[in-house]
């Protein structure tokens, strides 16, 4: 979706999306003259070209990250892991601005959360990309004879201990 937005954005750098957003509320049998879809039109008249521009290319960007994480990520690669911490790091500064200018208790415990856990997941995930893949187990379900199958992810709690996914105090008490 980013990339596809981004690609608008940049072919449509001319274009008022003032007026297209007002034909489209008018379409959708919106009233434009209600106060808040009548302050976005008026911001989206006073779009750019340079700001569109700008726009575009980081949705683009950023869009292209997304999908070569996710297409990493679905292949397990261990690079992509890595790329999904540095990525997200990569936003705790802007998140950090905005709990600067506008302090709220959910901005710092999400701030809170990324960076405390940024760092050990790709460990987590895997333990130093030796063992290969989790082992899999088959699940059936056993209200209706005709249930698909399902598959499952599972690792013993004493390698989640090892890896430090798991605190060991927690596997004695499983």
């Amino acid at each position: 979706m980013l990339l596809a937005a981004g690609v608008y954005l940049l072919s449509h750098l001319g274009s008022d999306f003032g007026r297209i957003a007002d034909h489209v509320m008018r379409t959708v049998e919106l009233d434009p003259r209600r106060p808040f879809l009548h302050r976005i039109i008026v911001r989206l008249h006073r779009l750019h070209a340079g700001t569109l521009l700008v726009t575009g290319v980081a949705a683009i960007g950023y869009g292209l990250l997304e999908l070569v994480e996710g297409v990493g990520l679905w292949l397990d690669q261990l690079w992509a892991e890595y790329l999904t911490v540095i990525a997200t790091s990569l936003l705790i500064p802007v998140e950090l601005y905005e709990l600067a200018r506008k302090p709220s208790i959910w901005k710092a415990g999400g701030i809170a959360v990324n960076v405390a856990s940024s760092p050990i997941w790709p460990g987590c995930w895997r333990d130093g990309a030796q063992r290969g893949p989790l082992p899999r187990t088959r699940v059936h379900h056993t209200r209706h004879r005709h249930a698909p199958r399902l598959w499952a992810s599972t690792a013993p709690t004493g390698d989640l201990v090892r890896m430090g996914c798991w605190p060991p105090e927690a596997a004695r008490s499983l």
